[in-house]
């Protein structure tokens, strides 16, 4: 691995080819980094509800080592992960960015890869998001990909829970927006959006819905 350090790459601007050179050290610490994301996002970093801050400290967290007596070299990159307390309201406006309410997903007869954004498996995918805070709703946006179509063959249908009529409603939400008059039709218990995707075939390419959300205090 260490070999490839250093070596150029290969950056192309304006249409022409340029060499990037990179010193060991510092493209090992850039690998390091992002191995630490990814493994944390992978990992834990789906749990996490509420907004967090993300560093990296080089603070030493084990003494020196030695091997047969003498000191190594060592490179120390830890990641860092802390709780933070964001407002989104200004006076009496409070606006939630897409995402940061987070949604739940429940699958029959299938699953979802997080990282290559594919749903796996046919069968129901139904996504429930809570809008946990106390506010007035006057617009709420969804928005999310979806290959629905592979040529002429329909390889998903997409659904939204219509609470005033009781049903599914199908349609075309992956850029919806839903104004202040409406939002009884598809609130459910004044805090809930679910939407429903029907999988039809195997490896279609899609997101989790999210959703952003403007109102104001109560």
């Amino acid at each position: 691995m260490d070999r490839n350090f250093g070596e150029p790459s290969i950056n192309y601007k304006n249409g022409k080819k340029e060499k990037l050179s990179m010193d060991k050290n510092e493209a090992r610490s850039v690998v390091q980094k992002s191995n630490m994301i990814n493994g944390f996002f992978y990992g834990e970093g789906y749990s996490i509800e509420k907004p967090v801050i993300i560093g990296f400290s080089n603070k030493s967290f084990s003494k020196d080592l030695k091997v047969n007596g003498k000191e190594i070299k060592k490179y120390e990159k830890n990641l860092v992960v802390s709780d933070i307390n964001l407002t989104f309201r200004d006076k009496n406006v409070i606006e939630y960015p897409f995402g940061y309410f987070k949604a739940k997903l429940n699958m029959k007869n299938g699953g979802y890869d997080y990282r290559e954004k594919i749903f796996y498996g046919t069968g129901n995918y139904e996504t429930e998001i809570d809008i946990d805070e106390n506010m007035d709703i006057e617009q709420i946006n969804i928005k999310y990909e979806l290959d629905f179509l592979k040529g002429n063959t329909e390889v998903a249908k997409q659904y939204i829970w219509n609470e005033k009529d009781n049903k599914w409603q199908i349609g075309d939400f992956r850029d919806f927006i839903i104004n202040k008059k409406d939002v009884p039709k598809y609130l459910i218990s004044n805090k809930r959006i679910k939407i429903k995707f029907d999988i039809l075939e195997e490896g279609v390419r899609g997101e989790i819905p999210k959703l952003s959300v403007k109102g104001s205090a109560k």
